[in-house]
């Protein structure tokens, strides 16, 4: 028999009190964050040209988050968090302390999960003690079949490296019987290598990934000079199908029950933030996390996205999110001007049905102590989606009735 779920009673009740800050779309707020991104370092070995640390904007600090401070960080939040992203606009693994920091998340009973480009020499040490750090989830970066096709927009990176990389960690997680990290190819389509998909996913299956799916491209601005263009075929494109199905939400989850914490200490509302001048606050071992999610520039945040911004426009054009905004600083937030309104503001959809389905899991392998537990644990988040379980064991109970009769 599988383990309770290590989150304790008061993370799932944190849930319940996100879900009704949303529900009524509140100023301000009395639950901690349930996702975190906390990047390690804003360095990056690459220089792909739709992101602004590859394209060398300049646009935040160059710095990197020690690892007391990391701690001081998860040791306030693990009590309620459940998901950490250790990533954002450099690259994790870049940090000597990356394993370490990973390490001290998952056993807390986090999440941990990483997007990482994986061109860098890894010794095999690295590769062993990286599957046993408890990561659960690992994105990298391989958007191509060959050096010619992965280096046009993975610049400066070694293909055979990554290659070689994956194909280590998926060796140590067979011998040493883990599961996880989960390796994942996203594949991101452009002009340049849609052809390639199927052969993609064959090499995936082939060195180790357990994952390969066809993902859209973030594109650079048309006046960055960097000569990459979008899929020809349209169903590919994630401009043609965000506007295809695009409607602006009532609000942004991001505000509600997530945090982003950059190496310098400084808090940005989303992850979507390039410029530092857009961010929040600063985080530092003596201020509260609900105080910084509470303050005037956050409380101002929810009262713009609460209601429906019609004036709002998603720039296409604009990579992922090049463009500084100007705002008035004394009256203004960046999300007053979102150049993605609420296409990354859906943690609501991401968080709660994930963890219902962990739960789902949990409860079919506990034994009566785990069921009565999770039952619990399902009851403090508010019972979400339960007429969708309750379809579920209907629909399951009608297949059963048939097989009987049909016996």
């Amino acid at each position: 028999m599988t383990e309770s779920p290590k989150f304790p009673f008061r993370s799932y009740l944190n849930i319940l009190k996100f879900r009704l800050a949303m529900a009524l779309r509140t100023s301000r707020i009395f639950n901690y964050p349930i996702l975190a991104v906390i990047e390690p370092t804003s360095a990056c070995n690459l220089h792909c040209p739709a992101c602004p640390t590859g394209m060398k904007l300049d646009s935040r600090e160059k710095t990197t988050l020690s690892y007391p401070r990391f701690c001081e960080i998860i040791d306030e939040l693990s009590p309620y968090l459940m998901y950490l992203y250790f990533f954002n606009w450099g690259e994790p693994l870049l940090h000597k302390d990356s394993i370490k920091m990973i390490n001290y998340a998952s056993q807390k009973g986090i999440n941990v999960r990483i997007s990482s480009n994986l061109s860098f020499k890894m010794s095999d040490e690295f590769a062993q003690e990286l599957v046993k750090s408890g990561l659960h989830y690992l994105v990298v970066g391989l958007d191509g079949v060959d050096q010619e096709s992965y280096a046009k927009y993975r610049r400066g990176g070694d293909f055979e490296l990554v290659v070689s990389n994956v194909k280590k960690i998926a060796k140590y997680k067979k011998q040493l019987n883990k599961e996880t990290p989960l390796l994942h190819l996203p594949y991101h389509v452009f002009k340049h290598n849609e052809d390639t998909v199927a052969e993609a996913q064959k090499l995936a299956e082939t060195i180790g990934f357990d994952l390969f799916t066809v993902d859209y491209s973030y594109i650079p601005p048309k006046d960055a000079g960097t000569k990459i263009e979008g899929p020809s075929n349209k169903s590919l494109s994630i401009y043609d199908k965000i506007m295809e199905s695009f409607t602006f939400e009532r609000t942004c989850s991001w505000l509600y029950g997530a945090i982003v914490h950059n190496p310098n200490g400084s808090v940005s509302p989303c992850c979507g933030i390039v410029y530092e001048d857009h961010d929040f606050d600063n985080w530092s071992k003596d201020k509260h996390i609900c105080s910084i999610m509470n303050n005037t520039k956050y409380v101002l945040a929810r009262n713009i996205t609460r209601k429906t911004n019609k004036d709002a426009t998603f720039k296409l054009d604009d990579g992922m999110g090049f463009t500084h905004i100007e705002i008035d600083p004394s009256t203004e937030v960046i999300c007053k001007k979102c150049p993605t309104p609420y296409i990354w503001g859906k943690i609501k959809n991401i968080v709660t049905p994930n963890i219902v389905a962990r739960l789902q899991e949990d409860y079919k392998r506990a034994n009566l102590r785990g069921k009565a537990y999770i039952a619990l644990c399902y009851l403090l988040m508010g019972a979400p989606q339960l007429f969708h379980i309750l379809h579920e064991l209907f629909m399951k109970n009608i297949g059963k009735n048939k097989e009987i009769i049909n016996g």
